[in-house]
Order: C-alpha cells, then structure tokens, then sequence
C-alpha cells in the first residue's frame, strides 16, 4: 500500500506525464481536476488500511 501512495502521489505531481490523452472527453482541466481527486481519496483510503493493520498489529502483538 505504501507503494501506491507513493505511485498516486508521483501522479498528482505530474498530471500531465501520468494521463492518456485519448481518455479525455470534455474539459480537460476538469479531467485532471477529478483524477487528482480521486487519487487523493486513494491515497487516504490507503492510509487508513495501513492505520488500521498498524493498530491491529499493536494490539494483538504483546
């Protein structure tokens, strides 16, 4: 999970290196604006699975 947020974030760094430009319909400023967010709740989501085995981990690792 680390290794993708690492991957999201290098993504959100550089937009433009990390889309298909054939992908875009529309608004192109609007595609990027909803991948940037969508790789932002990613990144929270993989946070808090690793939160959450970190603290099952210290509560069952005596």
């Amino acid at each position: 999970m680390k290794d993708q947020i690492d991957t999201h974030s290098k993504k959100i760094s550089n937009v433009e290196k990390s889309i298909n430009p054939s992908k875009i319909k529309g608004d192109s400023n609007k595609y990027k604006e909803g991948l940037v967010k969508k790789w932002g709740k990613e990144i929270e989501n993989f946070q808090a699975q690793i939160d959450k085995i970190n603290n099952y981990l210290k509560k069952y690792d005596k």
